[in-house]
């Protein structure tokens, strides 16, 4: 394996298909030394009116959208009682660390929110990911774009990256995962992006905050996040980078790493270890 840890990772309950334990045991099996669970935190007032969510509830992972943080707190104290419970077994094995995935909103309740909500919880680290924009007066998420007119697809591509920007400058993220999700659906691959997707990676360069390659996109293509023209550009901006699998099921995990470092040495990319991340 190229790395010995994996960070990107989520479990039953949330939308992941295997519980912690499996999901540890499996990383073990791979020869990870670290492995961290990161569950979606995604907490917006409307969120269960949004146009995917009836998706979200058949296909039994709701409960990764919550309306306020509370219940969303209450959630993820019990989830992280069980990751701390298997720490604790598994000291000697292999250390299992508390992370979340979230989503980012610019609203003075939500910051409120989400910074008492990091106090209590005291995460090990905090994935930075945009799935959801505001747009038009309600939440989007990429399936939205895709069947969205022409000139609302690129107005809310726009706000992907502008959202992706100002995720990087935030300061509440670790890392960055999946910069340029729209193109798991083909979007934003034209080249009237290239401005767009020069000016996100000199602001991720400023922040100097590292950026996953993520292996999920091998499930739709054949190659990983970022796409070739963003690796490229990460790659002359030394951006710190590393493997990320987005495992939602054990057969996911760390697949396709070896494939992903091969994509990575093409750009001359120099994989950053887990002390560059943390």
């Amino acid at each position: 394996m190229p790395q010995d840890f994996t960070l990107h990772t989520h479990t039953l309950g949330f939308d992941g298909k295997n519980i912690a334990t499996e999901m540890i045991d499996k990383a073990t099996e791979c020869g990870m030394r670290t492995v961290g669970i990161s569950n979606h935190l995604i907490v917006h007032p409307y969120v269960t009116k949004s146009a995917f969510y009836p998706h979200a509830v058949s296909g039994g992972y709701s409960r990764i959208y919550n309306t306020t943080f509370d219940k969303a707190l209450s959630e993820f104290k019990a989830h992280y009682g069980v990751l701390d419970m298997i720490a604790f077994h598994k000291q000697n094995n292999i250390t299992v660390l508390r992370g979340m995935e979230l989503d980012l909103f610019d609203n003075h309740a939500w910051h409120n929110g989400y910074k008492h909500m990091r106090n209590v919880l005291k995460p090990d680290y905090i994935i930075g990911a945009c799935h959801l924009i505001e747009y038009g007066g309600r939440l989007c998420n990429i399936h939205d774009m895709k069947n969205a007119s022409a000139e609302d697809q690129d107005k809310m591509l726009t706000a992907y990256w502008d959202k992706v920007q100002w995720i990087a400058k935030s300061g509440l993220c670790t890392f960055l995962a999946h910069i340029d999700l729209p193109c798991r659906l083909g979007l934003g691959s034209d080249e009237k992006w290239i401005d767009t997707e020069e000016k996100t990676t000199d602001i991720i360069a400023q922040a100097n905050i590292p950026v996953e390659i993520n292996t999920a996109l091998y499930k739709y293509g054949t190659h990983p996040h970022p796409s070739p023209r963003i690796m490229k550009m990460c790659a002359d901006k030394k951006i710190p980078m590393f493997l990320s699998d987005d495992a939602h099921h054990i057969s996911h995990v760390c697949k396709h790493f070896a494939d992903a470092k091969a994509y990575a040495d093409s750009f001359g990319v120099n994989l950053v270890g887990l002390n560059k991340i943390l």
